[in-house]
């Protein structure tokens, strides 16, 4: 699975429009859970056939990232500032 951060301060408006954007351009997901922690992180997960994408908003890490075991470099909103494997 990989790790791209798409935003390096937990910024809300970066979280909605990546979601959006998924929901738009890759649609067919089997399924979507919405999960909000009591610190006001929330986490979108998207699955399907061939995988997941999980859209994280993080704010006791301070950033916003997304992780995926599909390819989905042409989804991200932001160029990633950092990609993990």
């Amino acid at each position: 699975m990989k790790d791209y951060t798409i935003a390096q301060t937990a910024d809300e408006s970066v979280y909605v429009a990546q979601v959006r954007k998924i929901k738009a351009e890759r649609p067919g997901y089997n399924n979507t859970e919405r999960l909000q922690d009591v610190d006001c992180s929330d986490l979108y997960i998207f699955t399907y056939d061939d995988g997941t994408i999980e859209v994280y908003y993080d704010t006791d890490v301070d950033a916003v990232y997304v992780k995926s075991d599909m390819h989905i470099e042409e989804l991200l909103v932001n160029k990633p500032f950092c990609i993990k494997s």
